[in-house]
């Protein structure tokens, strides 16, 4: 990868070749992270710092988990 396809931040490394509108893609201290936005909310997978196989660790959030609703009371 070329310097203009990857953006360091404090330590994480974001590939902006390979995110879009739908993924994001970070590499931090031997792991690589995959943030998806879907249409209920995101999930993020962790795998090795080179993608192979299945992810190490995995989770979601949906938008209504993470949004104040109003107190009926």
């Amino acid at each position: 990868m070329t310097k203009e396809e990857i953006m360091k931040l404090n330590g994480f490394f974001i590939d902006t070749a390979a995110s879009n509108e739908q993924y994001l893609f970070i590499d931090v201290d031997g792991f690589s992270l995959s943030v998806k936005r879907e249409d209920e909310g995101i999930v993020v997978d962790v795998y090795p710092l080179h993608f192979v196989g299945e992810p190490v660790a995995s989770t979601y959030a949906f938008h209504s988990e993470v949004t104040a609703e109003d107190d009926p009371d």
